[in-house]
């Protein structure tokens, strides 16, 4: 049997026809209407790879999921980024 392919690995290539920085950008202009911008801390559960976090520049993102290997993806899209490996229904982060 050859090697199998993780579906985190073809994760981003199946959803190539979503646009994470548009969509992204329509959520910065909400919250600047409530005064939130960057240097704002964002959580950002199931985030997968991290395709939305890495279009929050200036912001302090964290991101929650229960993929480990989206995760590594995540860090690397985002390297100022804090991820955790849970299960959002039992959030434990030691940040407010």
């Amino acid at each position: 049997m050859g090697p199998t392919t993780h579906p985190v690995d073809v994760y981003d290539y199946i959803y190539s026809w979503k646009n994470y920085k548009i969509e992204s950008e329509q959520l910065i202009s909400y919250l600047k209407e409530y005064e939130i911008g960057p240097d704002s801390k964002l959580l950002e559960l199931a985030c997968g790879t991290g395709r939305y976090l890495e279009n929050f520049e200036g912001f302090k993102c964290t991101g929650i999921d229960l993929c480990e290997r989206s995760l590594q993806y995540a860090g690397l899209r985002v390297p100022n980024g804090k991820f955790y490996l849970q299960d959002m229904a039992k959030l434990d982060v030691d940040d407010t």
